[in-house]
């Protein structure tokens, strides 16, 4: 890859200002969600403003807010797993980088003509600087675009936007840091380049999420695996975390462990339930879909969680924000002659009466979607539509699945469904940790859902015939195309995914359908691939459904 450095170093100085301080700052410019101009103050009560934001729990978000670098036990199981940045001196690189960098990693989108990006760092010290210089520059033009961004203070990350960047070339990009700007030396200066592809008709997606609670946050594999896969887009499905008191900090994990799939591949980030810090999530909860009220994390960490991992995406299609503050953030995202809608699927649903799964001003919005026939329609989901599962396996016993582990609330699902049916023919979703492909009936619409990345959480199955017709637990008739089901003698020996967790044993994990996802369009079909990675990579089995551009029905 062509190196930028030499060329754009001179650029730096111009454009960098003094190391940000969080002394004087806006409580907005801390937690991200409000525009109140009263100045932090250390007694401030609610918990949404400034630092009382993380101060509120101590235990909330140690490992990056406050004085993290003091909070050395926070991480519940081996600490070892923090050395990458807690022996990480002042100004000094990551400690295991392979590569001499302090940037963690970067996210980022081309819909359109915007590009937006987000790069990521590790928890800075006090000293450190809190501004880096961002340059994008066409391969075949030469065209230069530049700007500076503010690292926040908490999530460290700064996100970066650029409009009227045309998809008629590919492109280079390269971050650079200087971690004291009072020193421009290259012993303070940090740059992490990478491509951004010219964009094809219809692209090949993979689909990865469930990321479990393995012991370690080496993904060296599965990485691997998805690069020979050749993805033009990756979408990360949602459980990218299961650090439930430290969110922020297990986002920017995984980010680190997978940067070299980010750093060339534009990435869709949806947000499941434990990137939100609970097992399960019903947005509204009891009350009305707009109130926020299943949330049980501060709404001011909710929507840092978010600014870190979504910011990235394009523009939000509402500016909605539920009653407690939180923000909402569904859009789609236009690749080509492809236009994949962003959903959310957590936040407005309630239990009463289930009569909210999206929510009016999300149904109203993708019912626009659908009306702009300009392009071939996806649909991205956190979760199934429908109870694919049948059983799960508790104590090496299979038993039987209940409607409400699933959660699905038919009204809001049906209604949904009315609203989309003449609109697409694929849904792509993850969360069950199950890889399943099926053709829902009385639509004529397919959903292909990835399998876990990392399955030592739960183990969910589908004991149906495959080329049958069969009704969901939530009363969908369905056709069962393949599913990809955690091997009999490992669910017998092991009896929980739990009891996985801590066996280094690879053939055991490619047993127990450690995966991901891949689907390929062409404008008439969607194929959908299972695929493992562990011991050697494989392709378990494929599928191809109907996904036709609406102008060519």
């Amino acid at each position: 890859m062509m190196r930028l450095v030499t060329v754009l170093v001179p650029f730096v100085t111009a454009l960098w200002l003094s190391p940000a301080s969080v002394v004087g700052k806006k409580c907005g410019d801390v937690c991200f969600d409000f525009s109140d101009e009263e100045p932090c103050v250390e007694n401030c009560q609610k918990k949404q403003r400034c630092e009382c934001c993380f101060e509120w729990n101590p235990r909330q978000e140690s490992l990056s807010t406050l004085k993290w670098w003091e909070n050395t036990d926070a991480l519940e199981g081996d600490s070892s797993r923090l050395e990458w940045f807690r022996n990480r001196q002042v100004y000094e690189p990551i400690v295991d980088s392979k590569e001499r960098n302090l940037i963690a990693g970067v996210l980022y989108t081309h819909s359109q003509t915007t590009l937006k990006m987000t790069v990521l760092f590790p928890p800075l010290y006090p000293e450190e600087a809190r501004q880096a210089a961002v340059f994008v520059i066409g391969t075949s033009t030469g065209k230069l675009w530049e700007q500076t961004c503010n690292i926040n203070d908490g999530t460290w990350h700064c996100t970066v936007r650029f409009d009227s960047i045309p998809h008629t070339e590919s492109y280079f990009y390269e971050v650079q840091y200087t971690a004291d700007s009072n020193h421009y030396s290259s012993d303070y200066f940090y740059n992490y380049g990478g491509s951004i592809p010219m964009q094809k008709d219809y692209p090949r997606i993979a689909g990865v999420g469930c990321f479990g609670k393995d012991s370690t946050k080496n993904k060296d594999e599965l990485r691997d695996a998805i690069i020979a896969q050749d993805p033009d887009i990756l979408v990360l499905q949602g459980d990218q975390t299961y650090f439930h008191t430290n969110l922020l900090y297990g986002f920017l994990e995984t980010i680190y462990a997978i940067n070299e799939l980010t750093r060339n591949i534009p990435t869709i980030v949806q947000l499941d339930d434990h990137d939100y810090g609970q097992g399960n999530i019903w947005g509204a909860w009891d009350e009305d879909e707009d109130s926020g009220a299943g949330f049980d994390v501060a709404p001011c960490v909710v929507n840092a969680v978010q600014d870190l991992s979504i910011g990235h995406l394009p523009d939000p299609g509402s500016d909605q924000t539920l009653d407690n503050g939180i923000k909402s953030y569904y859009t789609n995202y236009i690749y080509g002659k492809t236009d994949l809608a962003i959903m959310e699927s957590r936040k407005f649903k309630n239990r009463r009466n289930g009569d909210s799964l999206f929510g009016s001003n999300q149904e109203a919005w993708v019912q626009e979607w659908c009306e702009d026939q300009e392009r071939l329609k996806v649909i991205l989901l956190q979760t199934p539509i429908s109870i694919l599962a049948t059983n799960s396996t508790r104590n090496g016993e299979i038993t039987s699945m209940r409607a409400v582990i699933q959660d699905v609330t038919t009204p809001g699902r049906d209604r949904f469904m009315s609203i989309i049916k003449d609109c697409t023919q694929l849904l792509l979703s993850g969360d069950q940790h199950l890889g399943i492909a099926v053709t829902y009936d009385q639509y004529g619409m397919s959903e292909c859902a990835s399998p876990a990345a990392s399955n030592d959480m739960f183990w969910r199955l589908n004991s149906y015939e495959e080329g049958k017709s069969h009704m969901s637990g939530d009363g969908m008739q369905y056709t069962l195309h393949k599913v990809w089901n955690v091997k009999r003698n490992t669910y017998l020996k092991y009896g929980n995914a739990k009891n996985t967790r801590l066996v280094d044993n690879d053939v055991m994990k490619k047993n127990r359908a450690d995966g991901f996802l891949m689907v390929d369009l062409d404008g008439t079909t969607a194929t959908c691939e299972m695929h493992s990675y562990r011991v050697s990579p494989e392709k378990v089995w494929e599928v191809s459904v109907p996904a036709v551009d609406r102008r060519r029905r």
